[in-house]
């Protein structure tokens, strides 16, 4: 009966817990990668500024320099000073090997920026459960207490019955001696 409802109840609440840790985990694993992206993003949006103000090598405003490379097939990762290659994961720079223009940039920029809201509408989706499942659990052990001085009462009744009939027919035995 109820020491059976509150073993299983207790079942219920151990699982409940580890999802709760669980969608912790997640939440954190989570803000951790919107941390790296939202730093990504600011580099990006550096570089972005650094190469929106370097001359642009295409139309008629040519270098005169008859030594000076074309830059045209380059990618932004080759225009990057060495200083600040070297401060770059090698997947970012992987990245921006691909880049050819402040278009594609933009691009990158924007997916990025994209990337970060969904995660961030994630998490907070993720905290409003981990919220209501709280909310549950607390609601779980309440009722669990209840039961337990339930079964508590309940026992003490049981306990006391055999001795309250007991005492019962010591008062109706000695109650039919008073009268005869």
């Amino acid at each position: 009966g109820v020491a059976a409802g509150i073993k299983e109840m207790d079942s219920s609440l151990a699982e409940m817990q580890a999802g709760y840790a669980g969608i912790g985990q997640g939440i954190s694993g989570m803000q951790t990668a919107v941390s790296s992206q939202k730093m990504a993003l600011t580099q990006l949006q550096s570089l972005r500024a650094y190469f929106a103000q370097m001359p642009s090598n295409t139309g008629s405003d040519q270098s005169t320099s008859e030594e000076a490379p074309s830059t045209a097939d380059w990618s932004l990762a080759d225009m990057l000073p060495p200083q600040v290659k070297s401060k770059m994961p090698e997947s970012a720079l992987q990245q921006l090997s691909e880049i050819k223009s402040l278009d594609e940039l933009d691009s990158k920029i924007t997916a990025l920026q994209g990337a970060i809201a969904a995660l961030e509408g994630k998490i907070a989706s993720s905290e409003q459960s981990r919220a209501q499942m709280e909310t549950a659990m607390a609601s779980m052990t309440a009722a669990r207490s209840e039961m337990e001085t339930l079964s508590n009462e309940m026992q003490t009744l049981t306990d006391a019955i055999p001795s309250a009939f007991e005492t019962a027919k010591q008062d109706y035995l000695a109650a039919l001696d008073a009268k005869s």
